[in-house]
């Protein structure tokens, strides 16, 4: 998985004074998602890891460039999952 944060903001749709839109967020990126990745990945644990896509990436620049009102310039971006 590559998305458009720094490092540790994984769960956040922005990165400094850039935002990617609400989709780039993985709101339980920080405990459920990881949770649910090593259970499946290092336990062998089914769960709803196993139906997603072995690769998947944040292509980002959909937006307008225009600037929310956080002050945050629009670059925007939309998810893409891939077989390799």
């Amino acid at each position: 998985m590559v998305g458009p944060w720094k490092h540790g903001g994984n769960n956040l749709p922005y990165a400094g004074d850039v935002a990617f839109g609400d989709s780039a967020a993985i709101e339980d990126f920080l405990t459920d998602f990881h949770m649910r990745w090593f259970d499946f990945h290092l336990k062998g644990i089914k769960n709803t890891t196993e139906a997603l896509a072995p690769v998947r990436l944040f292509v980002m620049g959909t937006g307008d460039g225009h600037k929310g009102k956080n002050g945050r310039l629009m670059h925007g971006g939309y998810w893409r999952s891939a077989d390799q």
